[in-house]
């Protein structure tokens, strides 16, 4: 699946499960996947700030604790609970073209010109995300998978240091859809297996629909929103991020008719 990823996109999608392992999560779900764009915002150089045009330069910090939310019963149209069929995608589940206004962002129902001046990437960094996701875990009541883990004896540090040095070599790492199940893909690599989540595919499956002839970091964004239920959704929403707004500068927004 990997065949068709940019270095960026690739790249980005192994920091996504390093991340997951580091913190003791045993699949990849999608809010990591946002955690590892923040780490490169913009995505893809395409959304401006409404004073100083693309922020560059990413912000260290990372979450102890990355929530594993449950999905909610919004979905958009074009897109299943589940994201995929046994084939794969197919016009079924993602639309050809975009999402609708409605579908991203509830309650935006309009036909005016959208622009890019509101969005405010300079919030989108890794520790905001990252504050984010504690909170949210933090809310619900239950320690992180790294606490758990500790809690038995297992120093996750300890094993990273035993890991291969090519752990974070993104050629060493591969994605795959088991042959048996084709709901299953897999991120596969040095550091260990992780099996995405339902969410997670469906970043993968829509960004292989929606993209061109490469999967760019652009395209994985567009999966994130493509799921207005998600836990990425949900933050970049709380970090103050105009969605709609989003959405449009890359491409991503159909107005209702």
């Amino acid at each position: 699946m990997f065949a068709r990823f940019t270095p960026e996109a690739r790249r980005t999608t192994v920091r996504a499960g390093l991340l997951s392992l580091d913190h003791g999560r045993t699949t990849l779900d999608e809010d990591v996947f946002l955690l590892a764009l923040a780490e490169s915002w913009p995505v893809t150089g395409s959304v401006t700030s409404s004073v100083t045009g693309p922020v560059a330069g990413p912000v260290t910090g990372l979450a102890t604790a990355p929530e594993t939310a449950a999905p909610s019963a919004v979905t958009p149209p074009g897109v299943t609970a589940s994201g995929v069929t046994a084939s794969g995608v197919s016009p079924e589940t993602v639309s050809p073209e975009v999402v609708d206004a409605e579908a991203v962002i509830p309650g935006t129902g309009t036909s005016e010109a959208v622009g890019t001046e509101s969005v405010t990437p300079a919030a989108v960094t890794p520790d905001a995300v990252g504050a984010e996701i504690r909170n949210r875990e933090a809310a619900r009541g239950r320690a992180g998978d790294r606490e758990l883990l500790a809690a038995i004896g297992v120093d996750l540090d300890a094993i990273r240091r035993r890991l291969p040095a090519r752990r974070e070599d993104p050629l060493a790492w591969r994605l795959t859809r088991s042959r048996l199940r084709p709901l299953n893909v897999t991120l596969s690599g040095p550091a260990g297996d992780l099996l995405l989540t339902a969410r997670a595919r469906k970043v993968v499956e829509v960004a292989l629909y929606t993209s061109g002839s490469e999967v760019t970091d652009e395209d994985l964004l567009k999966g994130l929103l493509a799921d207005s239920s998600n836990t990425s959704v949900a933050i970049l929403r709380g970090l103050g991020v105009d969605l709609r707004d989003l959405a449009a500068s890359i491409g991503f927004l159909r107005e209702p008719a």
